[in-house]
């Protein structure tokens, strides 16, 4: 029964086992996860710490280092990059970047993945999360000096 909630949360509610594009289905999982901790700012870290668990644990059960079933990672790190944006054209650019970043995994992203575990599964997408936030700022920050 333990073993079926960990593969039921760590594959986004069972959207993980999309045939076709998992991590985009996790991401829109994650839109919702956002939309919940918005208002609960704490809940963000926390989740990304339960996340590295689950995440660990469903790779050891499904035999697999990065299972891709394994959508938690996508879903706690949406908010990250959603963070702090509050226009629409905002947090549409930003989950696009998320997406890119996440399949693309410029340098380090994809070095994190060699971290053991649950923490190598999460922390690559943490950081595209983190890039997709900033690159975001950034663009906000060049239209509204130059508009």
């Amino acid at each position: 029964m333990r073993d079926r909630l960990i593969k039921f949360l760590a594959t986004g509610l069972g959207v993980g086992y999309t045939p076709l594009a998992p991590g985009l289905a996790g991401s829109l999982v994650g839109l919702g996860w956002w939309w919940l901790a918005r208002d609960a700012l704490w809940l963000i870290p926390v989740g990304a710490i339960i996340a590295v668990g689950i995440a660990d644990w469903a790779a050891k059960l499904m035999g697999h280092l990065d299972p891709p079933s394994v959508v938690i990672d996508e879903i706690c790190a949406v908010p990250i990059a959603l963070l702090g944006l509050t226009h629409r054209w905002e947090l549409i650019t930003a989950f696009l970047l998320f997406r890119l970043f996440d399949v693309w995994k410029p340098w380090p992203i994809q070095q994190l993945q060699a971290l053991p575990g649950g923490l190598g599964i999460v922390a690559d997408d943490l950081l595209a999360a983190g890039y997709a936030c900033a690159f975001t700022q950034g663009i906000g920050l060049l239209i509204s000096r130059f508009a």
